[in-house]
C-alpha cells in the first residue's frame, strides 16, 4: 500500500469515526453512494446542498436537523487546525530568521575580533620600529632630527622624527572610550615619550616628560 492509499484510508477510517460519534453511522453506505466518502467533501456543502442531500439519501427527521449543526462543527474544527499549522509554520520561520540573525551576527564578531588582532600586530610592529629605528641610528637618529612638532596624528611611524636635544623611547598604548550616549570606541596609538637633556648649568635638572601621538587609528 502506497501513501496515497494511506491517506484514503486515514480520510476513509475519520469519515466513519466521525458518523459513529454523531449517530449518523446507518447513512454511511448511502453517502458513499452520493459520493461522499471523507469529511473534506461533507464540509464543502453549503445549507441547500445539505438539506438536499439529506432528502437523497432519506434521512429522518431528526438526523436531518441534526446534520448541518454536526457539519458546522467539524467545519470549524478543520479550520482550527489549519491556522494552528500555519501558526506553527511562522514560528518556525521566525526561528530560523533569528537563528541566522545570530549566526551572521557572531559571524560579524568574529570577523571584526580578528580585524583588531590585525591592528594591534600592525600598531605593535610600527611600535617596535619605532624603538629600532630610535637605537640603531635609523631615520629617528638625533642627528637627522628637526624640531617642528607634527600636527597629523595620522602619519606612519617610519617618517616622524624626534628633536636633536630629547631622550625619548615609544609605546603601543590600547583604551577605550565609554560615551553617556551609548556609542563605545575603542583606539590604538603609538605614543613617543620623552625629555629635555639636562642643560650644562643645571646636569641634575631634566624637564617634565611628556608624550606625543605619532600614529593612531580607531577600531
Amino acid at each position: 500500500m502506497d501513501d496515497h492509499d494511506d491517506e484514503l484510508s486515514s480520510a476513509k477510517y475519520e469519515f466513519v469515526v466521525w458518523l459513529k460519534k454523531n449517530n449518523l453511522h446507518s447513512y454511511q453506505t448511502a453517502l458513499e453512494e452520493e459520493g461522499y466518502e471523507d469529511l473534506i467533501s461533507i464540509v464543502l456543502l453549503n445549507e441547500d446542498e445539505i438539506e438536499e442531500l439529506a432528502t437523497a439519501i432519506s434521512m429522518r427527521p431528526g438526523h436531518r436537523k441534526k446534520l448541518p449543526v454536526v457539519i458546522n462543527m467539524v467545519r470549524k474544527e478543520m479550520e482550527r487546525e489549519e491556522e494552528e499549522q500555519k501558526e506553527k509554520y511562522k514560528r518556525e520561520k521566525e526561528q530560523e530568521t533569528r537563528e541566522r540573525a545570530k549566526r551572521e551576527r557572531e559571524e560579524n564578531v568574529a570577523e571584526k575580533l580578528a580585524s583588531i588582532e590585525d591592528e594591534k600586530k600592525l600598531a605593535k610592529a610600527k611600535a617596535q620600529s619605532v624603538n629600532e629605528s630610535s637605537g640603531d641610528g635609523g631615520s629617528l637618529t638625533k642627528k637627522d632630527a628637526k624640531t617642528e612638532p607634527i600636527e597629523s596624528t595620522e602619519i606612519s611611524a617610519d617618517r616622524w622624527e624626534m628633536p636633536a636635544d630629547k631622550d625619548f623611547f615609544s609605546f603601543l598604548s590600547h583604551k577605550k572610550n565609554n560615551s553617556k550616549l551609548g556609542s563605545n570606541t575603542e583606539m590604538l596609538a603609538i605614543r613617543v615619550s620623552f625629555t629635555s637633556a639636562p642643560s650644562f648649568s643645571h646636569p641634575d635638572l631634566h624637564s617634565p616628560r611628556r608624550s606625543r601621538i605619532i600614529w593612531k587609528r580607531e577600531i
